[in-house]
């Protein structure tokens, strides 16, 4: 009787144990799951740069000095009322009669690398909302790519921070993580 007493509590033990580990592996699954998500949705918008123009200078010509690039305090969207996007850019719906216009603004109005300067974007993915993403665009080192340069260069960098309600909070911080991943362009 003894026997079987310690055997259930001993069973007992080990299914708790083994419990425990599946939650927690669950959940460092559907974490990873959110992190590689906003991972892609980063990649997604470097991808949408390197298929614009360097520099509004060099989207119809060629440029053969640095002084004739935006001047690093102009970087951004150009003013241009064909460039219009709302300050939080959200995947618009396509027309009933073209699906031209199905995707994010930024893809279709800007024409050059720096217009996604102080770009924001909000997606909301099959299995999880609210994802953030903010962009930075400057002038950066052609031979030390990890600092910023206040004048005018031939490489520029930008940077993308993803945030999500999903992201795990930190400690330190109280926030929840925040993914950073950058590009530099080159001319």
């Amino acid at each position: 009787m003894i026997l079987t007493i310690g055997a259930v509590l001993l069973f007992g033990a080990f299914l708790s144990l083994s419990n425990r580990l599946m939650i927690g592996n669950n959940q460092i699954a559907s974490q990873n799951e959110y992190y590689i998500a906003g991972i892609s949705l980063a990649q997604s918008i470097i991808d949408e740069g390197k298929t614009k123009a360097f520099d509004q200078k060099t989207v119809s010509a060629s440029i053969s000095s640095r002084s004739s690039l935006t001047s690093p305090d102009s970087m951004g969207r150009d003013g241009i009322s064909e460039q219009a996007v709302p300050t939080i850019d959200t995947l618009t719906a396509a027309s009933p009669y073209s699906s031209a216009n199905k995707g994010f603004l930024s893809s279709i109005k800007f024409n050059d690398i720096d217009d996604y300067n102080l770009y924001s974007r909000v997606v909301n993915t099959q299995r999880a909302e609210g994802y953030k993403l903010k962009v930075t665009v400057g002038y950066t080192s052609e031979t030390s790519p990890d600092s910023t340069s206040g004048t005018r260069t031939y490489a520029k960098k930008m940077i993308v921070k993803v945030t999500s309600p999903y992201f795990p909070k930190s400690s330190s911080s109280g926030g929840g993580d925040t993914l950073t991943l950058s590009y530099v362009y080159t001319y």
